[in-house]
């Protein structure tokens, strides 16, 4: 009786042990799968960060022809997580404070269209005085920037601004008059 007792507990034993087994070898799937798949998706993460690097940078030298201003993003890690780091730099160096302002205007404005985008929203994208940080020197290149991306992205933009110089780079021009209290809109173009 002893030996049958052994035996059945020698048999539950061996199952037991094919179980864990079986279990271990599922978890090393999934620890791989795990290292695949941050793999794939930091790749992804990458190919976003240069597109976003190369259109950012492109829209500051149509603002800022005449300076070596480059935006530069990378991932890195924060705990057990990633972050996206942003930074500008004009010949090398971090972009001056005395000039930040301007430069994250346009900055902010094409990290919006790209996710527009990238998220299949809408496309209308409805800035209300944006640019009015912008030193008026680049104004003109702003309207070309603006006209060139709606262009380039199939993507309409509404520009609610105080500055006359962004009149000569849209298709439609409206103003908005007060009269007696109440609100109009006149068609310019």
């Amino acid at each position: 009786m002893a030996e049958g007792v052994r035996n059945s507990k020698r048999k539950s034993l061996e199952a037991l042990q094919s179980e864990v087994s079986g279990i271990e070898s599922t978890i090393d799937k999934l620890v791989l799968t795990e290292k695949v798949l941050k793999h794939l998706i930091d790749k992804l993460a990458k190919a976003d960060l240069e597109r976003l690097d190369k259109l950012v940078t492109y829209g500051l030298s149509v603002v800022f022809p005449g300076r070596d201003i480059k935006f530069v993003s990378r991932l890195e890690e924060y705990g057990k997580r990633m972050r996206v780091v942003l930074r500008t730099v004009e010949s090398g160096h971090e972009v001056s404070p005395a000039s930040r302002s301007s430069v994250q205007v346009i900055e902010s404005f094409i990290i919006r269209l790209m996710c527009m985008i990238k998220f299949n929203r809408t496309p209308l994208l409805l800035l209300d005085e944006t640019f009015k940080d912008v030193d008026n020197v680049n104004i003109e290149n702003v309207g070309k920037l603006i006209t060139q991306l709606s262009a380039k992205m199939g993507m309409d933009i509404l520009l609610v601004t105080h500055l006359p110089q962004f009149a000569d780079w849209g298709d439609h021009m409206y103003r908005i008059m007060r009269q007696n209290d109440r609100a109009g809109l006149e068609k310019i173009r």
